[in-house]
């Protein structure tokens, strides 16, 4: 039976039927716009030296707030972390050959003394964005593995596309749409 026939029947048998279908109307509304205002969360991956796995990023977004937690995994922890978010890939602190400024970065965590994870809450309206804008952030943090006695520098990737600064580094950004 399809929706159209049981809603013909509901309305057929009279208005406690159509009270009860407007009802579950509203309940199923209700429960849509809900699910539609929840953040929208993607995590990507940090990389130490280039090429070593050592943790994750989550990012999302309430319209009103972004969201941003740095992790590692295994024995890395973050000694610091550096932050930036645009709207604008030019609103990202760099030199004039295209290689991010980290020192510039308007958010740091320094001398964190070797923690799992680091987050951060930046409101929208502090960096000139709302709902619906396209996000530019470029994540780096120093890690230290104490088992290996090694320290390294690491940035956040979108493994589907990697976005390099135009420089001659290894820097990346990723772009995330706040909805």
């Amino acid at each position: 039976m399809g929706l159209l026939t049981v809603m013909h029947l509901f309305f057929k048998r009279g208005k406690r039927m159509k009270k009860a279908w407007l009802t579950l109307l509203t309940a199923i509304t209700l429960v849509a716009v809900s699910i539609a205002a929840a953040p929208v969360k993607a995590t990507l991956s940090m990389y130490a030296g280039k090429s070593e796995y050592v943790g994750d990023v989550s990012v999302s977004c309430d319209g009103t707030y972004l969201y941003i937690t740095i992790s590692t995994i295994g024995d890395w922890v973050l000694t610091e972390t550096h932050l930036a978010v645009a709207t604008s890939l030019e609103g990202i602190p760099q030199t004039k050959s295209g290689n991010p400024k980290v020192g510039r970065f308007p958010y740091k965590h320094e001398d964190l003394g070797g923690v799992p994870s680091d987050p951060y809450t930046i409101a929208l309206s502090e960096i000139g964005a709302s709902s619906g804008d396209l996000l530019y952030i470029a994540a780096h943090a120093v890690v230290w593995n104490p088992c290996l006695r090694q320290e390294e520098t690491g940035w956040v990737v979108n493994d589907c596309t990697p976005e390099y600064f135009s420089g001659n580094s290894w820097a990346t950004y990723f772009t995330y749409l706040c909805p």
